[in-house]
């Protein structure tokens, strides 16, 4: 399973594992999950970055990525086609996959799709 080549200022995992997490977007919530995020303050943890279909959430400050979505167009926005997680023990711990789908949401929602 490939991610393509992550965004160059993340580090990838050495072990990934599919996440299975699904979501459809309209149109206007895809344009703005593909302006990614960029902190500007420390408490901000996550960087998320695009490159092609590739989305990709990284730490902020250790640079490492976490997960990665890959969306696909559809009539009315776009879904989730692929999802992975990072299982890089020395880079992220949880190993509850139903944890690191709430995960994913919170990001998309949180800092993605939110209007602030």
């Amino acid at each position: 399973m490939s991610t393509g080549r992550p965004c160059k200022h993340c580090r990838p995992p050495a072990e990934i594992e599919p996440l299975g997490f699904q979501a459809d977007f309209t149109a206007a919530e895809h344009e703005l999950i593909l302006r990614g995020f960029q902190p500007d303050e420390m408490e901000q943890k996550w960087s998320v970055c695009c490159d092609g279909d590739w989305v990709y959430f990284c730490r902020s400050w250790t640079r490492f990525m976490i997960f990665a979505l890959r969306l696909e167009r559809t009539p009315s926005g776009a879904r989730v086609a692929d999802s992975l997680v990072s299982r890089d023990a020395k880079q992220y711990r949880s190993t509850d996959l139903d944890h690191d789908r709430r995960l994913v949401r919170e990001l998309i929602d949180g800092w993605l799709l939110s209007p602030d």
